[in-house]
Parts: C-alpha cells; sequence; structure tokens
C-alpha cells in the first residue's frame, strides 16, 4: 500500500494541500496515520477522489521515470498488501458463513420449540420450506383467525359488561 504526506500528495494531484486538508476533514477523502502518527493518504485513496495522478508525488516532477529496481520493489510491496488485504477478505466471508450458519441454525431451534409436538408440516433439512406455508394453508390464514378470534373475545368482553350493568338495574327494577 503506497502512502504520501498531505504535501506530496498536493504534489501528485495538483491540488492544493488546504483543499485536501479540507477534504480529509468533510470526509470525502479518507487519511491514515503512519508510525510517528503523521497523516498519510493511500495513492488509490488519492486516485478514486482526484483521478489519476500528475505526479509520483516527489519534489522533483522532472524526474518521473523511476529506477527498475524502486518499480519492481513497489510493486511487490503492492502485491504483497494486495494477498493480505485478500486473506483478510476470505477470513472475514468465512467468519460472515459461520454466523449466518449459526442464525440459521438458532432459527430452526425456536421453530421447534413453538411448533407443537409431531407437526411434520415443514422439512427439517430446507430452510426455504420454513418460509412457505404448509399445503393447503394460505399464508394470511393464521392471521384471519387472531383477528376474528380477538373480535370475538372484545363483544363476549363487551357483552359482559353490558350485562352487569343492565341486568341489575333491571332486577331492581
Amino acid at each position: 500500500m503506497a502512502v504520501l504526506s498531505i504535501s506530496a500528495a498536493a504534489r501528485a494531484t495538483g491540488i492544493h494541500r488546504v483543499t485536501i486538508q479540507k477534504h480529509i476533514k468533510s470526509g470525502k477523502l479518507s487519511v491514515s496515520r503512519d508510525a510517528v502518527g503523521k497523516p498519510v493518504v493511500d495513492v488509490a485513496e488519492l486516485i478514486r477522489v482526484y483521478g489519476p495522478l500528475k505526479s509520483d508525488g516527489s519534489t522533483d516532477s522532472s524526474s518521473q521515470v523511476q529506477p527498475k529496481q524502486q518499480e519492481a520493489t513497489s510493486s511487490e510491496t503492492a502485491l504483497v498488501a494486495l494477498v493480505k488485504q485478500l486473506e483478510a477478505a476470505h477470513e472475514r466471508e468465512e467468519w460472515l458463513k459461520r454466523q449466518l450458519e449459526a442464525e440459521q441454525e438458532r432459527s430452526r431451534e425456536l421453530e421447534r420449540r413453538l411448533l407443537p409436538p409431531g407437526d411434520s408440516s415443514r422439512e427439517e433439512s430446507s430452510p426455504v420450506a420454513s418460509a412457505n406455508p404448509p399445503q393447503g394453508a394460505k399464508s394470511g390464514d393464521w392471521e384471519k383467525w387472531l383477528f376474528w378470534g380477538v373480535i370475538v373475545a372484545l363483544v363476549l368482553a363487551v357483552a359482559v359488561l353490558f350485562f352487569r350493568k343492565i341486568l341489575p338495574g333491571l332486577a331492581q327494577g
């Protein structure tokens, strides 16, 4: 990963150093710190934000051609950095796969706990089968039963309250 100081980044992009600092503060351009704690900008980040670089960021812009050994070393360094990034991405992918599998197992366990015993309406092997309703049942059936159950319960509660108020009054009169 090739990094440049703020001043070298300004020379490489042809943009004023103050403008680059404003872009860093606004979040348009990301910055990291070197071993000493000074801010440095990745060359890839400069290319992402500003497009192709005008120079390599060195103070002598007339010597644009680097010696072959330095070029090979920087290419090897970049390759090693890319390999490390790829390995880290693979590790993240494996971690995410494990997390997904654990969540799917938790979901299956909750389904086993919530479904009545002996309910064979879904296949254990397929996680997609749990999202599909059983054959013969429509996806909104339970919602209708719940709605009408709540309505019946409310009607019964109102009727009980009504008869408690009216019947004692009728019995006295």
